[in-house]
């Protein structure tokens, strides 16, 4: 996994080496007992990111997904690709979070 533009001292500390590993869990990140990545929260921390709709295209056991609470901006991602999807958070917590498309299976 290529590490998000943030700038936030928890995940500059913890995201280092596989996001995967038992050892050294990366924060914020759930993963599959198979090692694949199922999940993104980083609700609540200050993040201010440009969202890439691509940068979610590699994660096809994603399953949860939650930025609340954060300043995103940019397009909204469709998850129409992803039919596992489960929970998405609401992305009204982001004050500058552009109009976009959300589309997952529940």
């Amino acid at each position: 996994m290529r590490r998000m533009p943030f700038n936030n001292s928890i995940l500059n500390e913890s995201w280092k080496g596989d996001p995967c590993d038992l050892a050294y869990p990366w924060y914020g990140i759930q993963c599959s007992t198979k090692g694949h990545i199922i999940g993104i929260e980083l609700n609540d921390m200050g993040l201010s990111w440009k969202v890439d709709v691509n940068e979610f295209m590699n994660f096809p056991e994603l399953i949860i997904l939650s930025f609340q609470n954060n300043s995103l901006w940019g397009n909204v991602m469709n998850f129409s690709f992803n039919h596992k999807m489960k929970i998405i958070s609401n992305p009204s917590g982001n004050k500058s979070w552009c109009r976009g498309v959300i589309a997952a299976s529940r």
